[in-house]
């Protein structure tokens, strides 16, 4: 596949990375994920439209207790909530526009928690956590608005572009870099950095996906029923009166894209998709690095309290932030 990006830009090198494993205790999640998740995750695919209760995802998220290290206000935007997450040690004057994975149906602020709050406290950054709004009653462009609000929000607050970044998981992985190749249409600059992790790039039919089922979260099945669903309610939604156009950032110009850090599972179902993302950054002649966690799952980094790959993961994430922003003395 060929980017409209890459016509006439020197192609920049992909850093890649391999990471080994897995461990004995990441062994043990994706066992427990394969006989739980994934089993309610076939049972969705088979008619995602038959009104399954999927906010009970985030609220049940909520019962868990909040990390005693960081401190979460919420955060009004214009068409949705979001919260502030601020660790007690935070030094540097650097934001993190968190936008949270779920396959644009479920999880929210409290499934996402954990995981913002250690991005914050490793890269010494404040983190804006956006509860974006998802299907059914709302196209994938009003998240990708949201995020985009959420981006001028951190910028009313004070913060520069080149101390902010954009990470996102899964879903989130598709907002943060369409969000960020919107900035420009909206009259905005560009941030200092985006990390993805799984990310979703293309919501076609079309796209080339592995034809194994060995991801132990994410079945192909649900995958397919995502897409087919994602595509049935953008028929019924229409914008300004208009029908819904789904963008893909695999054939967009990325020629204007800060650096960009991807990580996939070595069983991750949208492991091609985020390899084919890093070729074409690269193509476009942007600094990329591609990192592949061997043996692990779909956004496995929401495992960081539980397996030391998650943590890991996040670790690099962290210093991936820290590095490519600014981060001067916090106000």
């Amino acid at each position: 596949m060929t980017s409209i990006a890459s016509s006439g830009v020197p192609r920049r090198p992909v850093a890649r990375y391999r990471h080994s494993g897995p461990s004995v205790r990441s062994r043990l999640v994706a066992d427990t994920v394969r006989l739980t998740v994934k089993q309610v995750m076939r049972g969705w695919a088979l008619d995602p439209a038959l009104g399954w209760p999927t906010g009970l995802v985030d609220k049940a998220a909520g019962l868990l207790p909040s990390p005693s290290n960081t401190a979460a206000q919420p955060v009004r935007l214009p068409h949705c909530s979001a919260e502030w997450l601020r660790t007690k040690t935070r030094r540097a004057k650097r934001a993190v526009l968190y936008l949270h994975g779920g396959g644009f149906v479920m999880c929210g602020l409290n499934t996402h928690r954990a995981m913002a709050s250690v991005l914050s406290s490793r890269s010494d950054a404040a983190v804006l956590n956006v509860d974006y709004r998802m299907l059914p009653h709302n196209a994938v462009p009003d998240a990708v608005e949201d995020a985009v609000d959420g981006y001028r929000w951190l910028l009313e607050c004070g913060y520069e572009p080149d101390e902010i970044a954009v990470v996102g998981d899964s879903a989130g992985g598709y907002l943060a870099f369409t969000s960020v190749l919107s900035l420009t249409a909206a009259g905005l600059p560009t941030p200092a950095a985006i990390a993805t992790v799984s990310p979703l790039t293309d919501a076609s039919t079309t796209l080339h996906r592995p034809d194994w089922d060995g991801c132990p979260m994410l079945p192909r099945s649900a995958l397919r029923a995502m897409v087919r669903y994602l595509r049935r309610c953008h028929r019924r939604i229409a914008i300004d009166g208009k029908p819904v156009d789904l963008v893909s950032p695999l054939r967009e110009d990325l020629s204007t894209l800060p650096p960009v850090s991807i990580h996939v599972g070595g069983r991750d179902l949208l492991r091609t998709e985020g390899e084919m993302m890093a070729d074409l950054v690269g193509e476009a002649g942007r600094p990329c690095e591609l990192h592949v966690w061997e043996g692990q799952m779909h956004d496995f980094p929401l495992t960081t309290t539980l397996t030391p790959e998650g943590d890991a993961a996040l670790e690099e994430i962290s210093r991936f932030v820290s590095r490519h922003t600014a981060g001067s003395a916090a106000a």
